[in-house]
């Protein structure tokens, strides 16, 4: 993932970034924009060297992987097999925190109608969960499989780049509740 699409994550989740740079943005001055690539965390150096972006915001930790990577074709829910050893550590982190719940969201880009849009994000999202639950994460820890088809776009849908940006799975460990 490049620096673009950390950022446009970072903005959309209201990240806060811990060693980075940040600037305002004309009419969103809340939230922190990436001008430098962030490893600070655990998990971020954790999954450093895999297409798996870690971010964090007040709902808890999304571990972002696109879906051009995660299955064989586009809009078609099989996983890509080169794939099952990013989700199988996926699954050893997601493991470590049992207490937290799951919800598993699929993305898509809108060149698409909206009904195909939700099906292939639903499809998609369905089929990680379902890995998730037969590589023995526990079914109740999931508490959603849903689809977002194009809602929440990270990137420009204008061109090349953005739209594959934005066809993305995100598996979100939820923050405890004290």
């Amino acid at each position: 993932m490049n620096n673009r699409m950390i950022s446009a994550l970072a903005l959309c989740f209201g990240v806060a970034v811990t060693g980075c740079t940040t600037d305002k943005v004309e009419g969103v001055s809340e939230y922190p924009v990436l001008t430098k690539p962030f490893y600070s965390s655990t998990l971020q150096d954790e999954f450093y060297d895999t297409p798996v972006l870690v971010t964090n915001d007040r709902y808890g930790t999304h571990l972002v992987i696109s879906t051009d990577l995660l299955f064989t074709d586009p809009g078609k829910s099989i996983i890509n097999p080169a794939l099952y050893p990013t989700l199988n550590h996926v699954i050893k982190v997601v493991n470590r925190y049992p207490t937290r719940k799951i919800t598993v969201a699929g993305h898509t880009d809108d060149i698409l109608t909206v009904v195909q849009q939700q099906e292939i994000s639903e499809q998609y999202a369905r089929s990680i969960a379902n890995y998730l639950l037969s590589q023995g994460v526990v079914g109740n820890r999931i508490t959603a499989v849903r689809g977002d088809a194009g809602r929440y776009p990270i990137s420009e849908n204008s061109h090349y780049q953005g739209r594959a940006d934005n066809r993305r799975i995100e598996i979100i460990l939820h923050a405890q509740i004290e």
